[in-house]
């Protein structure tokens, strides 16, 4: 069955097997096509077709001697519509980093003082940098020059931080940032591409941007409430405290809620961006980095917009997505938080909300096949509508499916565990931890009307110790929960794959 195939008793229905990784074209560097002048600003006037045409098999070409000119051609191509995702990746981010590796010191520092003027550009001048090395005209306007500077100096701090800081005046990081995320939502009056361009350069070097969310985003409803009970204050004759004057235990916590206030906004900001087209590939790399760098707040963020039909279906969905595509590229980072990550998609399908349950069957089964495609600790069973998700700290968590909500918790591990596997007919569940090194059986099946008042079900059934697994001295214990495997083979016995890729066939009867 594929992917997120819905039952017609509106149960959800999981594939057993392993969903394949989908293939990438990937695209060849493009060919400079070699200028009659390389040196001349008037070079930079158009982009010609054959430039975005042409390929070269490996060789990343070079833009010329004059920096200032290069950079403005590289500007002109990531920002011209036919720019790609794999162009900036593939080929303008090595075409850059040889331009400022290949020049003298001199010409490198004159090129970024030059692109850091037209950052803040004079009002009343045709000419910009170093001796009118750039003009207006080059990039139609102003905005145009402004947009040119933001992404070429971006990415200059993307491959070598030091130089931005070295040639450009203090404060240059922070008004990069408050431009990128400017153009980002589309409120520096930028092109479509503009905003591509923005939203991939904030995704290539997230964690460098980051630091600046707090002046680069509009402040918060919350942050002007707080600034104007901070200036009553000062008015009262108590002074007014400024956030670079705070010092001690105050200034180390304050930074912390603010970077998650501003890393939700963010989500949110973006996550609305993804129904665009055009931009759904560029935020959907941005929100991963997002989750990369607080996976809780992505979580929060993306489980209240999965229940907000009331903006769209598409919308609501989209969140879902995200949380798959997160699942997909950040599977060490999910692992703590799988029992939170599991109830986030599971209030989906709330059964007091008909509406928001039909509508997100579809994102809903994607998000849990992925799950039990990715982590050995997470089963489904389908006729049972059931899925088991094993925890960090030794608990195996039963969802019902059709209540969306807690069924079972099943105490007995005193370790992580590694794997479940529900019985063919789901009334039994296996588990196996290696740090406790045992597998134990569990009953699962309804137990009737009394059993269900008394709460039963949570009764082991049988224990058996294993002895530890081998493991080669020195070796790294992060990532071998993937190894581990743990199937129902015939009645009675089950197949154990552990995290050192040994193989046991154990009777469970």
């Amino acid at each position: 069955m594929a992917v997120g195939a819905l039952g017609t008793d509106d149960s959800l229905s999981l594939p057993l097997s392993r969903r394949r990784g989908r293939a990438v074209r990937s695209l060849p560097p493009e060919r400079l096509l070699r200028s009659s002048s390389p040196n001349s600003i008037s070079t930079c006037s158009s982009v010609p077709r054959a430039f975005l045409e042409e390929a070269s098999s490996s060789e990343v070409p070079g833009l010329g001697e004059n920096p200032i000119v290069g950079m403005a051609l590289l500007a002109k191509l990531l920002l011209s519509p036919e720019s790609t995702r794999q162009l900036l990746l593939r080929w303008a981010l090595p075409a850059l980093s040889k331009l400022l590796s290949k020049a003298s010191p001199l010409d490198a520092a004159r090129a970024i003082k030059t692109w850091g003027q037209a950052l803040r550009p004079p009002a009343k001048t045709e000419v910009i940098g170093l001796e009118g090395s750039l003009c207006y005209s080059s990039f139609a306007t102003a905005t145009g020059m402004q947009d040119a500077a933001t992404i070429l100096l971006s990415l200059v701090a993307h491959l070598e931080s030091k130089l931005l800081s070295r040639y450009c005046p203090e404060g240059t990081e922070a008004v990069l940032a408050e431009k990128l995320c400017a153009r980002l939502v589309g409120k520096a009056g930028s092109s479509p591409q503009v905003q591509v361009m923005a939203c991939e350069v904030l995704a290539l070097s997230f964690p460098f941007w980051q630091r600046h969310l707090t002046t680069a985003l509009p402040p918060s409803a919350r942050q002007k409430q707080a600034t104007g009970a901070s200036n009553l204050t000062g008015a009262a004759g108590t002074p007014a405290v400024r956030p670079h004057e705070t010092s001690g235990a105050s200034a180390q916590a304050m930074p912390v809620d603010i970077k998650d206030e501003e890393l939700e906004r963010l989500a949110v900001q973006v996550l609305a961006l993804c129904q665009e087209p055009h931009l759904k590939a560029s935020s959907l790399a941005l929100l991963m980095q997002v989750g990369a760098a607080d996976p809780p707040t992505l979580l929060l963020v993306m489980g209240k917009a999965a229940r907000r039909i009331d903006i769209s279906a598409a919308y609501a969905s989209s969140a879902l997505f995200v949380l798959v595509a997160f699942v997909q590229r950040y599977a060490g980072k999910v692992l703590p938080l799988l029992t939170r990550f599991t109830e986030t998609v599971l209030r989906c399908l709330e059964p007091s909300d008909p509406a928001l349950r039909r509508q997100s069957l579809m994102a809903v089964t994607s998000a849990l096949h992925e799950l039990v495609q990715t982590f050995p600790m997470v089963d489904f069973h389908q006729p049972g509508q059931k899925i088991a998700v094993g925890t960090g700290d030794g608990l195996i968590v039963v969802y019902d499916l059709r209540t969306a909500t807690k069924w079972r918790i099943l105490e007995g591990h005193s370790g992580a565990v590694a794997a479940l596997a529900f019985s063919e007919d789901g009334s039994r569940l296996c588990s196996y931890s290696g740090q406790d090194c045992s597998i134990r059986l569990w009953q699962t099946a309804a137990a009737g009307f009394l059993g269900s008042l008394m709460g039963p079900g949570t009764k082991c059934l049988k224990e058996q110790t294993l002895p530890p697994a081998a493991t080669a001295a020195g070796a790294n214990q992060a990532g071998r929960w993937k190894n581990c495997s743990l199937q129902w083979t015939q009645a009675g016995r089950v197949k154990l794959v552990r995290e050192n890729g040994d193989a046991l066939q154990l009777g469970m009867a």
